[in-house]
């Protein structure tokens, strides 16, 4: 059968048009699915940790639970004891401040100024007042002592003392020489004690050079 060729013409547009049509339904087809593909592993993935939180909040409390049984079937008489023991070990914690708070009390006790005092009895008598207030105090060695009387030391201070059993005002000299014990000891703070007073100059002189000047009684809260 002959057709004109204006017919063969249109067959072929028609033809043509419709596997473009086919094809892009394809490719659309297609993308959908990929999206799928790529959406629903998430979905999954969040469903599996909403899951597995689930899991974890109904295991805690389910320990909790387990405990306040345990408890609950614990014997009373095994609670008392355990009570019992714990009163006891705070008592004897008390008991040992109380004993150890007496034992600093009557040493303080002893410790008590005297007149017939020798100059390195009155040394140590110092020093034990600073130990009295938590100082690791030691008198020095009278051979090489660089006009040190006491060296102590608590946390990371470092103490050094010159002690003065003096019947008149101490003066300059004593300010001068703990001064140059500082700097050779390398301490924080220095120190010059003594049972009497100081001069005008040495307080003017001790301000200058940072040198702390005190009575003994002044010791056992310093």
């Amino acid at each position: 059968m002959y057709y004109p060729p204006e017919i063969n013409y249109a067959t072929a547009i028609g033809k043509g048009l419709g596997t473009a049509i086919a094809v892009t339904i394809f490719i659309v087809i297609a993308n959908m699915k990929n999206r799928r593909n790529t959406i629903a592993p998430k979905k999954r993935n969040l469903e599996e940790q909403s899951i597995h939180q689930t899991h974890v909040t109904h295991l805690n409390i389910e320990q909790k639970r387990l405990e306040e049984v345990r408890r609950s079937k614990e014997p009373e008489e095994q609670r008392r004891i355990k009570k019992l023991k714990e009163s006891i070990r705070s008592m004897g914690r008390e008991e040992q401040k109380r004993l150890e708070e007496g034992k600093r009390q009557r040493r303080v006790k002893k410790l008590s100024f005297g007149k017939d005092m020798t100059p390195y009895e009155y040394e140590i008598f110092c020093s034990e007042l600073l130990s009295n207030n938590d100082w690791d105090s030691t008198t020095t060695s009278k051979s090489n002592d660089q006009r040190i009387d006491i060296i102590a030391r608590k946390d990371t201070r470092v103490l050094v003392v010159q002690c003065k059993l003096y019947s008149s005002p101490v003066g300059n000299k004593a300010v001068q020489e703990i001064y140059s014990g500082k700097g050779f000891e390398n301490a924080d703070e220095a120190i010059v004690v003594t049972n009497n007073s100081f001069t005008r100059s040495a307080k003017k002189l001790a301000g200058r050079l940072n040198i702390k000047l005190m009575h003994h009684d002044q010791l056992s809260s310093y």
